[in-house]
C-alpha cells in the first residue's frame, strides 16, 4: 500500500521537476555530423551511427542496418501526470523517423515509456522486417501489438558475471548481438521507479506511463562480422547508466576477441551510479564514446534543444576526462545527425 501512494507522489514531484528544461552548456558543442538527407550509405571500411534522441539509434554497416528503441513521440508535461492516458503519437514518429524499412532488429534495453512507447508502432508501420529483443517484460507488455514471432526475450540468453551469454544471430548471420545483464540508474538518490516486472501478455498496451515497468535492463554488444565470421564492427550500447559489474562486457573466447569501436554510454541519472561513466569506460577502452539520453524528452524533436532536466554535462565531460583513453574520441551527437566512423584495421 505504502508504495502504491509513494509511486504517484513521487512521479508527480518529477513530473513538475521535468518542466525546467536546461540549455546546453555553451562550452559543450553538439558533433554536427552528415546531413542524414545526402549521407548515403557509408563507403567500405565505415559505419554510419544515427542518433534519433534520447536512447534511438540506428547502426548501418556493410549493408546491414540494426536499432535501439527510439522516442519520437516525446509526450509532454502533462501526459506524464500519474494514471493520465498515454499513448504514442504516430504522426510524430511518421514525420521525425528516418527510413528504416531495413531494420532487421531492434534492441530494447528495459521497457519504461520512454523506450517502449513507440516500439510498437514503428515495428507495424516502418520496419516490417524487424525482430523486437528484450526481457520477458517488455514482450509481455507490447505482445498485443505485435505477432509472437516478432518479439524475442533474451533473459536466458543474456550474460551475467562469469558467464558468457548467448550470441543471436540476423538470418544471414553476417550480425551478431549478446544481451548483457544491467541495471537502471536510480531516479532520486537510490530510489528507481516503475520497477518491476510483468509475468504474462498484458491484454492491451499500457494506458499510461505508470504501466510501462522497468523489467530486467540490458546492455547490448553488437558485432557486424565478415565473410569468415570475424568481427569487423563492435558496439556497446546501453540505455542506462549502471554500475560494475552490471553491464560489464563478459569474458569471450581468442577467437571473438576485438575492442569495442564504438561505445553509446548513457548519461541520465549518471550522478547516482557511483563511478559513473569512468568504471565502465576504463572497462571498455573503446575507440570511439558516443553518449546519448541526456537530451530532454518533454518537448518535441523539433524543439530548441535542451538538456534533460537535472542533468549536469559539464560534471559528465569531467568525469570523462578522467578515464578516456589517450586515443579515444568522444561525442554528444546532435540528434538525427549521422556520425560516421572509418573502422581500424
Amino acid at each position: 500500500m505504502r508504495e502504491r501512494i509513494l509511486l504517484p507522489l513521487t512521479l508527480c514531484g518529477l513530473v513538475l521537476l521535468a518542466g525546467c528544461g536546461q540549455p546546453l552548456p555553451e562550452d559543450i558543442e553538439l558533433a554536427q555530423g552528415l546531413d542524414p538527407v545526402h549521407a548515403g550509405p557509408p563507403p567500405v571500411g565505415h559505419a554510419d551511427v544515427q542518433f534519433l534522441g534520447v536512447a534511438g539509434f540506428i547502426f548501418r554497416y556493410a549493408g546491414e542496418t540494426l536499432m535501439t528503441a527510439p522516442m519520437l513521440s516525446n509526450p509532454p508535461l502533462r501526459a506524464l501526470i500519474p494514471f493520465r492516458e498515454l499513448e504514442a503519437d504516430h504522426d510524430a514518429i511518421d514525420r521525425f523517423l528516418p527510413p528504416v524499412a531495413d531494420v532487421q532488429a531492434i534492441l530494447v534495453g528495459h521497457a519504461h515509456y520512454d523506450h517502449l512507447l513507440d516500439v510498437p508502432y514503428i515495428a507495424r508501420r516502418h520496419a516490417p522486417a524487424a525482430v523486437v529483443y528484450g526481457s520477458r517484460t517488455m514482450v509481455h507488455t507490447i505482445a498485443s501489438a505485435l505477432p509472437a514471432e516478432r518479439l524475442k526475450a533474451v533473459d536466458i540468453l543474456a550474460a551475467i558475471p562469469g558467464r558468457p551469454g548467448v550470441w543471436i544471430h540476423n538470418k544471414r548471420r553476417n550480425v551478431r548481438w549478446m544481451a548483457i545483464r544491467a541495471a537502471h540508474a536510480p531516479h532520486i538518490g537510490r530510489l528507481t521507479l516503475l520497477k518491476g516486472s510483468y509475468h504474462r501478455d498484458l491484454p492491451r498496451l499500457p494506458r499510461t506511463a505508470i504501466g510501462y515497468r522497468e523489467g530486467q535492463t540490458y546492455a547490448w554488444l553488437i558485432d557486424f562480422l565478415d565473410e569468415i565470421g570475424t568481427p569487423r564492427l563492435r558496439i556497446y550500447y546501453q540505455d542506462s547508466a549502471s554500475g560494475p559489474p552490471d553491464a560489464m562486457l563478459p569474458v569471450l573466447p581468442e577467437k571473438d576477441d576485438r575492442r569495442v569501436d564504438i561505445a553509446i554510454v548513457g548519461v541520465a541519472s549518471f550522478r547516482n551510479v557511483p563511478g559513473h561513466p569512468q568504471e565502465l569506460i576504463r572497462h571498455l577502452n573503446a575507440r570511439h564514446y558516443v553518449f546519448s539520453h541526456w537530451d530532454n524528452f518533454l518537448v518535441p524533436p523539433d524543439a530548441p534543444l535542451e538538456v534533460l532536466p537535472g542533468t549536469d554535462l559539464q560534471e559528465f565531460v569531467r568525469r570523462v576526462g578522467e578515464a578516456l583513453p589517450e586515443d579515444a574520441d568522444w561525442r554528444f551527437p546532435k540528434p538525427f545527425s549521422v556520425q560516421r566512423f572509418a573502422l581500424a584495421e
